[in-house]
């Protein structure tokens, strides 16, 4: 996967967002554009498509950019915002790992077509 830095200038999601709308972006660069706002001279990465979550894939780029903290993000495509016991179950083994690799989980964020869900906002965020 390219780095930000690694995209030629016009190409870059920021630089794509301001020329041709939101609707040039895949969810991928939109991401990148969020996450990204603000943080000058820091790449941000973006892992997509995880159905099964186990925590050595979903924990593998944040270790080869030495994260200090991750957000982690899945949609419910039925627009049932609600965790599933499954979430639940998923995010205290995600946070559980991350203690042990020493990176903070800022939040897991489910969303829908017209919703979101933040376990930090909710309380129900191990950190």
């Amino acid at each position: 996967m390219k780095k930000i830095t690694e995209i030629p200038k016009n190409d870059k999601p920021r630089e794509k967002l301001a020329r041709k709308g939101v609707e040039a972006l895949n969810s991928k660069e939109l991401l990148m554009v969020i996450l990204g706002k603000g943080i000058k001279g820091r790449d941000v990465t973006v892992s997509l498509n995880y159905s099964v979550v186990h925590p050595r894939e979903i924990f593998s780029d944040a270790l080869t950019d030495r994260a200090a903290g991750i957000i982690f993000v899945h949609n419910h495509p039925e627009n049932d915002v609600e965790p599933s016991e499954t979430d639940k179950k998923i995010t205290k083994q995600l946070c559980d790992a991350a203690k042990l690799l020493g990176i903070q989980v800022i939040d897991h964020i489910i969303v829908t077509k017209n919703e979101h869900f933040s376990f930090q906002s909710e309380g129900l965020l191990e950190i």
